[in-house]
């Protein structure tokens, strides 16, 4: 079994995250999967964009769900990276999919927040991924557990996955028991009876960390080792020199 390449937020340890540049440069490297996350504007568009709100990635205030789309788009999302990029638009999903139109590459999508959810999100996601003919190449994910539930429900025929931070008792029976196809633990949770006992209940296990942790070469390759089924890096170009030079030595 190959781990994949998870490029978390594109390639977002050298590029602002979230963005078409950070994606564009991360399929330079040929990931597996590419991962972002999302959120809905005041007239109903999906963007991506990690937080709620505008402040840490972008020159603007406030809530995305306060301001329209024509709004957002002006707010420059360039982050720390402005010297090297120039303006950054916040995408929508609608881009990104014009994007990776036509490539062979899942995309793990992400809604956050634990509490309310944005009205319709779900159903226009759907209606999106659908019409992409994507069903088979998403990965749905979100802290927001009986969200996810639902989700499911909703597109059976989707991947759906649930992340968490903490030591759980027999996380693959829970995940199981609740329907999901995935389980999305925190890297410092796992060991091999963890391990083991996920994919003992037929799921599978993309593993997260935050900050630069989870893109430490030795995180990565002990991560390898205990048989994951995805990294989400923030570096897709280191795991993928990894994974390279790992193909050679077993080849």
């Amino acid at each position: 079994m190959q781990t994949k390449c998870i490029a978390h937020r594109g390639l977002s340890g050298l590029y602002p995250e979230n963005t078409i540049i950070s994606f564009e440069k991360a399929l330079e490297y040929h990931p597996d999967c590419l991962e972002l996350d999302i959120h809905q504007t005041k007239d109903g568009q999906i963007v991506v964009c990690h937080d709620a709100t505008l402040e840490r990635t972008t020159n603007g205030t406030g809530k995305i769900s306060d301001y329209t789309l024509k709004e957002l788009k002006k707010f420059d999302a360039s982050w720390k990276f402005a010297e090297k990029t120039g303006f950054q638009e916040i995408p929508t999903l609608d881009e990104y999919f014009d994007l990776i139109r036509g490539r062979e590459i899942i995309t793990l999508i992400e809604f956050k927040g634990f509490g309310a959810c944005y009205p319709g999100l779900e159903e226009r996601l759907i209606e999106k991924i659908r019409r992409e003919d994507r069903s088979s190449m998403v990965v749905i994910s979100g802290f927001n557990h009986p969200q996810m539930v639902r989700f499911k429900s909703m597109a059976p025929e989707m991947n759906v996955g649930v992340p968490y931070r903490c030591n759980m008792v027999n996380p693959g029976k829970y995940g199981k028991e609740i329907g999901m196809d995935y389980l999305h633990p925190y890297y410092e949770t796992l060991d091999r009876e963890t391990v083991d006992e996920i994919h003992a209940c037929g799921l599978k296990i993309n593993a997260w960390g935050i900050g630069s942790a989870i893109d430490d070469p030795e995180v990565i390759r002990h991560l390898i080792s205990l048989g994951v089924d995805g990294i989400m890096t923030n570096r897709a170009d280191v795991m993928m020199d990894i994974k390279i030079k790992e193909t050679c030595k077993d080849g």
